[in-house]
């Protein structure tokens, strides 16, 4: 009776799958003129022969967790495709009913990868000692793939923001602003100016700056690769490890670009690797004076090398707070005394350059000003000749009639917004954001949506141009004519033809074309992979691995509000995957120790 029921289940979750999936593709069609009936057929049988292996070797917390997994992925997708093709979402009932079939389609896979999961444990080595080897391997191996593309694009990319970077130390009349990290320009300007010093070349000063970046960030990568060995000591992860960051050309490019994004990365995964190491062993951990001074030193670097690094770290604090109750004490010492002396670094890096301030509250309008003008844009007629007005009192007429050709960039409508009207007047405009968001709900929802596209749509294609800037930078700033007082660099590749492969790769976004690479390359694809595992997390009540990936969830909050998803803002993220992916394989009594 047992074997009919699971054979019915099977059936039904099958057809059910089977439906999505083709509905997904718009391969399902009601013309005439086309018959899919042996394809459905046949796709059918395979997902039967699939859902009938997953039906008898699982339990109803699996199914549970696992539907709840898919349909979040179908949601993402069908949404996620929706805005990129048609930059809006289909608010209707045949969106919903896609989206509850494709979760069917989704559920077959994801219930069986848990059921693999569970069934592939292995135990977090206690042992601290890794081969030299190992190191060494790690270390070489992507050392070698990142110096050819370091080569290739000698000396390195020369970022839109660098040349400002630059100047703000190099001149006068151009002042300090704490809208870029000031200890990062300060860094890079010393640096190249060394070069220009001693070898009166900013080619020569920019290709040392950008050799210790990368040299710095595959220590950081090779570090992941070992830790990821040692805390598994499954020689297969080592390998999986150092492919995923040697291979990938987008993670070789951003180390050798000129911004403040791949130190900050680089730092965000060390202390996302000291995070892991604690709450796998508080008590060792809590026991040396040395582990707290290392944490408290990259909280505070990364508070000081991008200005969203405290804003993040308010979401981990509740999470510190609550797992190390035993250890409340020290936990307050690590939260405040970082926080503590950013304040004080603030204070007198301002002072010692007399720096300017910049200006927050427009960067924090990036979302707001995006509803405000999709509304404005679409649902025009049911606003008040007063709300229009007080819109394009805000923000300039032509940024919200600019809207249409810039939703997923808010560079437009936050850079011509009056933040000195939302000074003076705050209640004002809260009232105006509540008020409009009453009558536009839909397009609030597909504004944030769209401008957050990049980030969590693993589906997104490139060039889009809708967000204006490319996914990731590789032409050489041309300096002067965004600035005359900006110095020049120019490219000198002693691998050309190696630079005409990454040109195509990167800049001409052929990466984008190749199927199931691509998706490796994707924010998207890490955002989906990053639900998965929380989600994996409460199936297995391993709370305790929620403390670490409280950084992922909060830096995510702080992207999600930033004007255009690039790839330089989430490569912390994907940098530091490869260590929260093996939650997947930890057994169950080794998590909740």
């Amino acid at each position: 009776m047992k074997n009919k029921k699971n054979i019915l289940y099977s059936i039904l979750i099958s057809v059910l799958a089977a439906f999505g999936l083709f509905f997904f593709f718009n391969i399902l069609t009601p013309s005439e003129n086309y018959n899919y009936g042996f394809v459905f057929i046949f796709i059918f049988f395979l997902l039967y022969l699939l859902a009938k292996e997953v039906i008898l070797n699982i339990n109803k917390r699996i199914i549970i967790f696992s539907f709840i997994n898919s349909f979040v992925i179908s949601t993402i997708l069908t949404i996620g495709i929706q805005l990129e093709n048609f930059s809006i979402i289909i608010w209707s009932c045949s969106t919903l009913l896609k989206i509850v079939l494709l979760s069917f389609f989704f559920f077959i896979p994801i219930s069986a990868f848990y059921n693999y999961c569970i069934s592939h444990t292995t135990t977090v080595s206690t042992n601290n000692f890794i081969s030299k080897h190992y190191k060494a391997i790690s270390f070489t191996v992507i050392l070698f793939f990142w110096l050819l593309t370091y080569l290739a694009v000698f000396p390195g990319v020369y970022g839109y923001d660098s040349g400002f970077q630059y100047l703000e130390f190099a001149s006068s009349s151009q002042a300090v602003n704490t809208r870029f990290s000031i200890a990062y320009s300060y860094l890079f300007y010393q640096i190249v100016h060394l070069g220009y010093t001693f070898f009166k070349s900013y080619v020569i000063g920019f290709a040392i700056y950008s050799l210790l970046q990368m040299m710095f960030l595959v220590f950081v990568a090779s570090k992941i690769c070992t830790y990821v060995y040692k805390r598994t000591e499954n020689i297969i992860y080592l390998v999986v490890s150092i492919l995923f960051f040697a291979l990938n050309p987008l993670f070789s490019v951003l180390a050798v670009s000129s911004s403040q994004d791949p130190i900050f990365a680089g730092i965000f995964a060390l202390l996302i690797l000291e995070t892991f190491k604690f709450v796998e062993s508080r008590t060792y951990y809590f026991s040396s004076i040395k582990n707290t001074l290392i944490y408290i030193f990259l909280l505070l670097l990364l508070f000081v090398s991008r200005n969203n690094g405290i804003y993040m770290f308010i979401f981990v604090v509740p999470f510190l707070l609550f797992y190390n109750k035993k250890h409340i004490l020290k936990t307050f010492i690590i939260i405040l005394l970082p926080i503590i002396m950013l304040k004080f670094y603030n204070i007198s890096t301002i002072n010692l350059f007399n720096a300017e301030k910049g200006n927050s509250l427009q960067e924090m309008f990036s979302v707001p000003g995006q509803q405000f003008a999709r509304a404005y844009n679409y649902n025009s007629e049911n606003l008040t000749e007063d709300e229009k007005t007080d819109l394009e009192v805000l923000i300039s007429k032509f940024a919200l009639e600019n809207y249409p050709n810039s939703q997923s960039i808010a560079d437009v409508v936050k850079g011509y917004t009056n933040t000195n009207l939302l000074k003076s007047d705050p209640q004002k405009y809260i009232k105006l954001y509540f008020s409009v968001f009453k009558k536009s709900p839909k397009q609030f929802i597909e504004a944030f949506a769209l401008n957050t596209l990049g980030f969590w749509n693993p589906e997104k294609n490139y060039y889009d141009s809708r967000m204006v800037h490319p996914y990731l930078e590789f032409y050489m700033l041309e300096a002067k004519k965004h600035n005359p007082d900006y110095i020049e660099i120019q490219r000198h590749s002693f691998l050309p033809h190696y630079e005409k492969i990454l040109e195509k790769l990167v800049a001409q976004n052929y990466f984008s074309k190749i199927p199931i690479i691509s998706s490796f390359l994707k924010l998207g694809t890490y955002f989906t992979l990053f639900i998965t595992v929380l989600i994996f997390i409460l199936y297995k009540k391993s709370y305790k691995y929620l403390v670490p990936l409280s950084y992922v969830f909060g830096l995510y909050i702080t992207l999600f509000l930033s004007p255009v998803a690039l790839f330089r803002y989430g490569f912390p993220i994907l940098l530091i995957t490869p260590v929260y992916f093996n939650i997947f394989f930890q057994k169950k009594e080794e998590q909740q120790q």
